[in-house]
């Protein structure tokens, strides 16, 4: 079966076409941020994943970041016998975004960080699936006290080692988009002044917060 799946992927190439599929390269599910946000890293998998609802406040920020494990199922085609080297890991250089519940753009955007996927392995990635020009659409269109759900459908591209180009299959981001219902974490510190946020966007959730004063 991964025989016949690396062969179509390379016809495809050939033929100038990009092989969407939700077999070699797929989301694996969003991570929860640490409960210690001092420590905003992530190993290659998550070490706990978010199954709730997420929500963004566009009272307080204009976008909605996410933390995603992504699985690369190619198997590693290093052969040193015969001096082959492996050219199955993937390169996650884009997302693209559709939503349903709201009339918004199609948006397309960079990987942030790094966006390497070891054949046989998984990685962990971070993406927006409400970038800026999305939320400030958002911010006009939900008054204060408001609040809609939207769903993100974000697909990634990329290539793998040998330049073969793919598209992942949807993954869909449920999101509860309002205007007041988280807030500011910031109003919650002493000072106030958050020391430590993680992932870096205050008014969503998931999201762990720490103020500099407790």
């Amino acid at each position: 079966m991964k025989k016949r799946l690396a062969l179509l992927l390379s016809l495809l190439a050939a033929a100038g076409c990009t092989a969407q599929n939700n077999a070699s390269v797929k989301f694996a599910g969003m991570c929860l941020p640490p409960d210690d946000p001092t420590t905003c890293t992530f190993s290659a998998t998550c070490s706990g994943q978010f199954i709730g609802q997420s929500t963004v406040d566009v009272g307080v920020t204009n976008k909605f970041w996410a933390v995603i494990q992504v699985d690369n199922q190619m198997p590693n085609n290093e052969n040193l016998s015969n001096f082959r080297t492996n050219t199955n890991d993937a390169y996650v250089q884009e997302f693209e975004v559709e939503y349903s519940g709201a009339p918004l753009p199609i948006t397309t955007g960079p990987v942030l960080g790094s966006g390497v996927v070891p054949a046989a392995g998984s990685t962990v990635i971070s993406v927006l699936p409400v970038p800026e020009i999305v939320g400030t659409v958002l911010q006009g269109s939900v008054g204060l006290g408001g609040a809609i759900d939207i769903v993100a459908k974000m697909r990634l591209r990329g290539v793998y080692g040998d330049t073969t180009k793919f598209e992942t299959g949807v993954f869909e981001f449920p999101l509860r988009v309002c205007n007041g219902c988280v807030g500011s974490f910031q109003t919650g510190c002493a000072l106030p002044d958050i020391a430590f946020i993680c992932p870096p966007n205050d008014g969503q959730l998931p999201v762990s917060a720490q103020c500099t004063t407790p």
